[in-house]
Formats: C-alpha cells, sequence, structure tokens
C-alpha cells in the first residue's frame, strides 16, 4: 500500500488512530503489552529516509507482515526500539528478590539476549533508546494478565510439549531435537491464538476440545501436531487462526518453564482421559488492552485485580493461579538479567537445587533453549498454514478465492479515542515533562527537536513536521470519528 509516512516522532503520539483501529494491530504493535519482552522485538526497520523517522504504516503490516489489517505505525516503533540498558530505575517497582536466578545456566547472556531482542537495529540512537526505557518496564505488566486470562491453554500445550521432551533421553540428535523444536513451536502457536481456548462457552469450544483430546490421546513418542482441518478449513474459522509473532516468541523460549509451573499448580490432580479445561466456563468478556476487548465477540473490560480471579481453574489443579505467583515468575522467569531494557526485574528463576529448576533446565537443554531459542521474525502475526519466517504449517493453504475478512476494527469511535488516549497519557509525561498536556505545540516541538538531536549523533540531518503539519494531526487527533 502506499505510505502514510509522518514524521516518527509526532506521528507516534498524535496518529495512533492509524494502529488503534485493528485488534491484530495492537497485538503486533504492543507486542508484549499482552506478554512482556516483545515489546522490544525489532522486526523490521524503519525507512532510511527521514522525513525522518517517518514510519509507513501500511508499510509495516503489508502481505509480508502476516496480512494484519489496517496500520502498523506504531508497530514499525516498537519492532525498532530494542536494545540493552541499565539506568536509572527510580520509576520502576522495587525490585524482587530474584533468588536462583544469578547463575549463568539460567540467566541468559547478554549475546543471546540482544540477537533474541534483535538489538542492533537502533544501536546509538539515543531518542528510539528513551521511547524503550519508557516503554519497556509498563508493557511487561501485562504479562500478568495474560497468563491469568489464557491459563487453560498455556497449561495445556505446555504440559503436552513437557511430556514430549522428557520423553526423548538427553542429547538427542539433530533431527530429533529439530522435531522438538517445531513441536514446541506449533504448541507456542496454539497458546497464542485468542480462540483456541477449549473452556465452554464459545463457538471455537467444541473443535477446540476434539483437537486437544486427539492430542492428549497421542503417546509421549509422537513429536508431531495433527492438521488442523474440518471446521477450521472454513474461512470465518480461518480469519481467527493467526497468532502473535511477540507471544509465539515468549511461549517458544519459555515452554519448559511454563510447563513445569502448569505441572506444579494441578499437583496430584489426575484428568484421565478427559481435558479438564472443557468443563470450565469461559469468561463473558474478551482479553481487553487499554480497555479495548481484543475478541471483538466478547464486551471489554477495565484493568482491575478482578482479572486475576479464577476460582474456575481449581477444578482443574490443585493450587491457585494468583497474582502474586505470576508477578513472581512473570514475564521472563528470570532468564533476563535486572536492568535490560530499563526493566527492573524479569521474573524469578526456580530456587536452586529444586526439581523444577533442574528439570527445566534439562528440557531446555534438549530444546536447544536458549541459543537456539526462536527469535522474533519478519512476520507481525503469523497464520497457521505459512511456515517461513517462523511460522507454523499446521493447516493445508487456503483456496485460491479465500479473502480474509477484517472483521477486528474498533468501530466503535468512542473506544478508538479511549486506547489511544490510554497510551499518550502514559507516555507524554515521560517524554514531554515541560509541556502542558493540552499544548501540542510544545509536545510535537519538543519530541521533534530530541528526535534531530538523536539523528545528529550519527550524522544525520531530520526535517521535523511544519507547523501546518502539526495542526492538521492535532485535527485529526480530535476528530474521533475521522477514519483518514
Amino acid at each position: 500500500g502506499s505510505a502514510k509516512s509522518l514524521a516518527l516522532t509526532s506521528n507516534f503520539v498524535l496518529n495512533l488512530r492509524y494502529f488503534a483501529m485493528s485488534r491484530r494491530t495492537i497485538v503486533a504493535a504492543l507486542g508484549l503489552v499482552l506478554l512482556g519482552p516483545a515489546v522490544a522485538h525489532p522486526q523490521v526497520a524503519a525507512p532510511a529516509d527521514a522525513r525522518a523517522r517517518g514510519l509507513g504504516a501500511d508499510d509495516a503490516c503489508g502481505a509480508e507482515a502476516g496480512d494484519a489489517p489496517g496500520g502498523c505505525a506504531v508497530s514499525a516503533l516498537q519492532r525498532g526500539s530494542a536494545r540493552s540498558l541499565e539506568k536509572d530505575t527510580s520509576g520502576d517497582e522495587a525490585p524482587r528478590n530474584q533468588s536462583g536466578a544469578d547463575d549463568e545456566s539460567w540467566v541468559w547472556s547478554k549475546e543471546i539476549i540482544d540477537t533474541q531482542m534483535r538489538a542492533d537495529r537502533w544501536n546509538g540512537d539515543a531518542f528510539m533508546q528513551a521511547l524503550t526505557d519508557t516503554f519497556a518496564p509498563r508493557m511487561v505488566q501485562h504479562c500478568l494478565r495474560y497468563n491469568a486470562f489464557f491459563w487453560p491453554q498455556l497449561s495445556f500445550w505446555s504440559e503436552e510439549v513437557l511430556r514430549r521432551v522428557e520423553a526423548v533421553p538427553e542429547g538427542p540428535d539433530v533431527q530429533t531435537q529439530q522435531q522438538l523444536q517445531d513441536l514446541s513451536r506449533n504448541a507456542s502457536f496454539l497458546m497464542c491464538d485468542f480462540w483456541f481456548d477449549p473452556r465452554k462457552g464459545t463457538n471455537w469450544s467444541e473443535p477446540v476440545v476434539e483437537y486437544m483430546q486427539k492430542v492428549r490421546a497421542m503417546p509421549d513418542t509422537s513429536l508431531e501436531l495433527p492438521m488442523l482441518d474440518g471446521w477450521f478449513e472454513r474461512s470465518v474459522s480461518r480469519d481467527g487462526m493467526w497468532s502473535g509473532d511477540s507471544c509465539m516468541f515468549w511461549a517458544s523460549s519459555l515452554m519448559c518453564d511454563i510447563g513445569q509451573l502448569a505441572r506444579d499448580l494441578r499437583g496430584n490432580m489426575d484428568h484421565g482421559d478427559g481435558l479438564c479445561w472443557d468443563q470450565v466456563q469461559s469468561p463473558p468478556n474478551g482479553f481487553s488492552v487499554f480497555g479495548v476487548s481484543m475478541q471483538p465477540e466478547r464486551p471489554a473490560v477495565k484493568e482491575s485485580d478482578a482479572d486475576f480471579e479464577h476460582p474456575e481453574y481449581l477444578a482443574c489443579q490443585e493450587k491457585p493461579l494468583t497474582k502474586d505467583l505470576l508477578m513472581e515468575y512473570c514475564p521472563m522467569f528470570g532468564h533476563y538479567p535486572s536492568g535490560y531494557m530499563n526493566v527492573t526485574d524479569w521474573g524469578s528463576a526456580f530456587a536452586v537445587g529444586s526439581t523444577q529448576r533442574a528439570q527445566s533446565l534439562t528440557c531446555q537443554k534438549k530444546l536447544g533453549i536458549p541459543e537456539s531459542s526462536p527469535t522474533t521474525f519478519g512476520d507481525v502475526t503469523h497464520k497457521a498454514w505459512r511456515a517461513e519466517n517462523g511460522g507454523v504449517k499446521l493447516m493445508s493453504d487456503p483456496p485460491a478465492d479465500y479473502v480474509p475478512e477484517n472483521f477486528f476494527s474498533i468501530e466503535d469511535s468512542s473506544a478508538r479515542t479511549a486506547f489511544t488516549h490510554a497510551v499518550r497519557d502514559a507516555v507524554l509525561p515521560v517524554l514531554t515533562p515541560n509541556c502542558d498536556p493540552s499544548d501540542w505545540f510544545c509536545i510535537v516541538t519538543t519530541l521533534g527537536k530530541e528526535g534531530q538531536a538523536s539523528a545528529g549523533k550519527s550524522g544525520k540531518t531530520v526535517e521535523g513536521p511544519s507547523i501546518k503539519e502539526i495542526l492538521a494531526m492535532k485535527k485529526k487527533m480530535d476528530d474521533a470519528s475521522s477514519e483518514d
């Protein structure tokens, strides 16, 4: 599509409408607003010519970026703003005790983490660094809510992978390890698809449960998942068969840890040949981010501690999944060091000497984690039938006349405005502390100067937005009904 490029600094604050129209775009743009580390997954570089730090909304999420509908300007920003940092974290929460997360066997090296985050994309760019510093500590907090909402999926698939990995002797050959990695990647897709939920009460429940029961009945030695066919091949079903790359990165990298946690919470509860999770009622609301439901068939809810109250999970596990427990391990089970990306706490490791820790490390070694841990790829979202660029092949190709229906739009203007303002209000006080919230000229020119100064350090010349452009963008922002 034609690029709707605006100066990055102005576009980010004023033109959030470009990415606020599409739920799938929101998932990609905010990365692990839902989970955590993918807030910094740099997958494509922004245009080199600057208007300077312009991001092409259409270019960021076109056909080669997973066919995510809508614009993805902030996705390109998010994917190009990763790098390690160790600086003042006084505004972050107090660090928790990360006992057991201080040895090389558990904490991954900076070289590996930088590779996973592809942190080379914006090295030396102070302004983009500042955006990362600002957003990462806030966005990793959403890991907790995602885990709480989708725990039945995370629990089932991580345990299915874990039992198969444990059935493979230590030191697997190259072919067997690749099969294990493919299995884990496929499972991560199903952990991250919003609609692949076995809980009763949705139109997906029955076919999803049937598929899960098929997988559960397979022996430990089966390292391939069956293809998704029948009901899932309908066009309306295919429209929902996508997962965010950043979520899949997280699930694949932490598969062993999530599986150990799920096993511990389940305790001695034996589900026999059943799933148990299909007897749990699905929530009436959709998974919501900044007050917008990511599942259009369900209403949105505002974030609150009620998001962590799931007593119904005790029907399938002996121990409760609590907010405190999620805070202990989210977002990365302590595999990243404190201070990386300005995040004080990346979660805690399993205790030294514990069975969980030993079994998780053995599982990681068989899967080649973290050395071969799936890094971020060029696609923002993955389809169930496209294996390239780190995707999966769980379905046959769609018929030639298949056209995805963009039913992820946030049609209600008030919902779009609420989402936009939630992001804007979080970042402006940090990036423009000397500007009145209503003084858009001060805001945009301040950000423009930051961008120019940053570019100047790398020998570039950046032309900031003109007053006319600033006023035009403000008008768009004020007009909540505008679809431009």
